[in-house]
């Protein structure tokens, strides 16, 4: 019996122990519940100070889906050239095309001069030619015109042109009347035929 009640007083001491540590387990799971139940208090406190920005996040979750629409489509993209011409390249073409126009006056002039000194030439040549007085007579007339009436050269050249219109007028009378006459004679032709 002495053993069984040390065996009795074994057994209540480890069940003292394991009552014991059940009691410092519940001690010290409530001392974790209580600091859990203030890091809760904490973080909820925590959470409530942060001012979280949802509005904001909804705001750029649109403006995300709006640019990937944008994004999904191509963007048209229009090409304009252009074309800048330097100031001195055009003041060098507005010069050449003056010095072509210059060397083409001066070309004319010269023609001109040349045509005026071969008429003059002519015309001393006629003077010289003593031999036929008459035309000396007219060429001393006309000189005295000139000199009177220096308009004299328009209604020299009025008077050219209207010989001219009045030539040219000739020559179509002249053919109108052979054509006239070519089918006259074409006519008589008929006739006979259809006569016959």
């Amino acid at each position: 019996m002495a053993a069984l009640t040390d065996e009795i007083r074994e057994q209540g001491a480890k069940i003292l122990q394991v009552i014991n540590n059940q009691e410092q387990e519940k001690l010290a799971e409530n001392r974790a519940a209580v600091i859990v139940q203030k890091e809760i208090g904490r973080l909820a406190q925590i959470i409530n100070n942060q001012n979280f920005p949802a509005k904001e996040i909804e705001a750029l979750r649109r403006e995300l889906a709006t640019v990937r629409e944008q994004l999904a489509e191509p963007p048209i993209q229009k090409v304009q050239h252009h074309h800048h011409v330097p100031k001195i390249i055009v003041a060098t073409g507005v010069l050449f095309i003056t010095v072509c126009l210059l060397c083409c006056g001066w070309y004319n002039t010269f023609q001109k001069l040349e045509k005026f000194q071969e008429n003059d030439t002519k015309y001393r040549l006629m003077r010289l030619d003593t031999a036929f007085a008459p035309l000396q007579h007219y060429l001393g007339k006309v000189d005295r015109v000139y000199t009177n009436n220096p308009g004299l050269r328009d209604s020299v050249i009025a008077q050219e042109e209207e010989n001219k219109k009045n030539m040219e007028l000739l020559l179509e009378a002249y053919r109108k009347t052979r054509e006239a006459e070519r089918l006259k004679s074409e006519a008589g032709k008929l006739r006979k035929a259809v006569g016959r």
